[in-house]
């Protein structure tokens, strides 16, 4: 499939999994149907840490190996932002509405899915290892060719035996 319609696959589908809790919330009377909502947000909780897993690996592709480590750590930096400020959402909106945080969570998760979609597919693709090769692809905007190492499987040539020496 690709790692990119994986990853926005699963942001996308946990974002919708995350807007059906609020739906169900504000459409239900209080109480009913709990086993629903449960059932929906631990759906969304799943494809999200997944996703949260895949950004790692994915991540680690797209950058070229002289700024790997330093994106990687942006990345990962940001992932902590969004996870220090969800309590606050919570507490503060979940107050006012119950459905109001998994809208919030759901739109955001959908939109990140969306902008996932535009991201390159690195899926048996040669890496790019410097900046340059980085330049040097975006202004061509043509994909890049399969990497021979993932892309095919190479025959090992037989090599011919060795003449023993005699004692």
């Amino acid at each position: 499939y690709g790692r990119v319609k994986i990853y926005s696959g699963t942001f996308i589908t946990g974002g919708i999994a995350c807007i059906s809790v609020a739906l169900v919330l504000w459409t239900t009377e209080k109480g009913s149907l709990v086993w629903l909502v449960i059932s929906l947000a631990m759906t969304g909780k799943f494809l999200i840490a997944g996703t949260f897993a895949l950004a790692y690996l994915y991540t680690a592709e797209l950058f070229p190996t002289p700024v790997r480590n330093v994106a990687v750590g942006g990345a990962s930096t940001f992932a902590r932002i969004g996870s220090m400020s969800a309590p606050y959402i919570v507490d503060i909106l979940g107050k006012v509405s119950p459905g109001i945080p998994a809208v919030i969570f759901g739109v955001s998760s959908v939109l990140a899915g969306l902008a996932a979609t535009l991201l390159p597919e690195t899926l048996n693709q040669k890496l790019p290892e410097t900046v340059a090769d980085v330049e040097a692809w975006k202004k061509g905007g043509k994909k890049s060719e399969p990497d021979c190492e993932l892309a095919q499987v190479t025959k090992v040539p037989d090599t011919p035996e060795e003449p023993k020496l005699e004692e």
